[in-house]
């Protein structure tokens, strides 16, 4: 390629590069004057107007809404917060959770955000980050509740795991998979007994679902309760 060419392919992106910087500069200071000169908007008022178009699920409002809070409130960690929530909510989950981990850690988010941020995760079974987004942190969601116990179990943290689905059982979560999981973190932990009275709950509630019966003939019979076993497995050939 020759020496000009080169010189002005350079030359061009160089240009390319400082109109977007300026352009930046310009539009962040457009959004200074109308919002806070014009608008007489303050930081808390851009906040609250963020999360209101959160609660009325408008993702397309919000994304927009959220990029010029992060244009005019770089630090804030509820800008970061919702620019998260909203990339989330349009399926950018590598850019929604790094940013919704910022909000996390230097915010202090509602829980309902919380609540969101985890169904969506658990959704696209981001189940390590769940565990980093409820480190610490008490719920008494009883849908958080679950997919946090389930999160936990999917990473072998089993004693934890039993812990978060009895929680969540106790709030009202009271459904076949609860109980399932319940009694398979259990019996992960050693207890076998307590383990089928949970497997026992999840297969009242679905007694025509072979995973969970399965699971029952198997606690039966690791326990040599014989009888009890041979009732499911003839009851499952109803089904058949």
């Amino acid at each position: 390629m020759a020496p000009r060419r080169i010189l002005f392919i350079l030359i061009m992106a160089g240009t390319v590069l400082i109109s977007y910087f300026y352009s930046r500069q310009v539009y962040t200071f457009y959004l200074d004057i109308y919002y806070h000169v014009y608008k007489g908007y303050s930081e808390e008022d851009m906040i609250r107007q963020g999360y209101q178009l959160y609660k009325d699920r408008d993702s397309d409002a919000l994304q927009d809404h959220a990029r010029k809070l992060q244009l005019l409130y770089p630090d804030s960690p509820e800008a970061s917060l919702l620019s998260g929530m909203a990339l989330l909510k349009k399926g950018d989950y590598e850019r929604g959770l790094s940013y919704l981990a910022i909000g996390i850690e230097h915010g202090n988010p509602p829980s309902a955000v919380i609540n969101d941020a985890v169904a969506l995760m658990f959704q696209d079974r981001y189940y390590g980050e769940i565990l980093s987004v409820m480190k610490n942190r008490k719920s008494t969601n009883a849908d958080t509740l679950y997919y946090y116990g389930i999160a936990l179990y999917k990473q072998e943290r089993y004693p934890e795991a039993f812990r978060k689905l009895k929680e969540a059982i106790h709030h009202g979560k009271k459904a076949p998979l609860t109980y399932f999981y319940a009694a398979r973190a259990c019996d992960k932990t050693g207890k076998t007994r307590e383990a089928v009275k949970y497997m026992e709950h999840a297969h009242a509630l679905a007694r025509n679902e072979p995973a969970v019966a399965s699971a029952l003939i198997d606690l039966y019979r690791r326990l040599g309760m014989i009888e009890k076993a041979e009732k499911i497995v003839r009851s499952q050939k109803k089904f058949r």
